[in-house]
């Protein structure tokens, strides 16, 4: 016969390891993608803090993100935050990411994410979205970069608002901020 002592440690043990990945409190230590000329890349998140972007060409609310994503590498990169940024269309080839990164003066790489693997396993949904990982490779924030495709408009910074506290050696204030976008155009799976 269980105790409620134990059935509520026996709860929390499933909610602790029960845990999604890509939501806050989870870990992930290093993944793997592809540069735009078909060479593997492991990345680690251990170490340092990463923000982890999934973007998009052809996706119009990605787009609106480009300048936004450029100043906060601009202001961030110099006081150690590593920035990752992923292309997990399957719909948009490594010759289309290339020319949509010169076209857009980005001073970051943009990776690909072959068969959709880091975005599944993070369940991704959207482009733009991110991830912020701490220096031992825990989610503390996941979501949007702020609360408006128009930038006239914008009223939240959870993104922003969620490095600086983790530069201060805070807990981010909003752990999770519903991102929106365009969906993630996976490679059909064989059944």
């Amino acid at each position: 016969m269980m105790t409620r002592l134990g059935a509520i440690l026996a709860l929390n043990a499933i909610v602790i390891f029960g845990q999604q990945m890509g939501q806050p409190g989870s870990k992930l230590d290093k993944f793997s993608l592809e540069d735009l000329d078909g060479a593997p890349v492991t990345m680690e998140t251990a170490g340092k803090i990463t923000a982890l972007f999934f973007i998009a060409t052809q996706c119009p609310i990605s787009n609106d993100y480009n300048e936004r994503m450029q100043a906060l590498v601009n202001d961030y990169q110099h006081r150690g935050i590593a920035f990752v940024f992923v292309n997990s269309n399957d719909t948009e080839p490594a010759a289309e990411v290339r020319k949509h990164m010169q076209d857009n003066r980005f001073t970051f790489p943009v990776y690909k994410d072959p068969h959709n693997k880091l975005a599944d396993l993070l369940h991704a949904a959207v482009t733009p979205e991110v991830f912020l990982f701490d220096k031992i490779g825990t989610v503390v924030y996941h979501g949007a970069i702020d609360d408006s495709r128009n930038a006239a408009k914008i009223t939240k910074r959870p993104l922003r608002d969620a490095l600086e506290a983790v530069l201060a050696g805070k807990e981010a204030p909003v752990k999770e901020h519903k991102a929106f976008g365009c969906t993630i155009k996976r490679v059909k799976k064989i059944s």
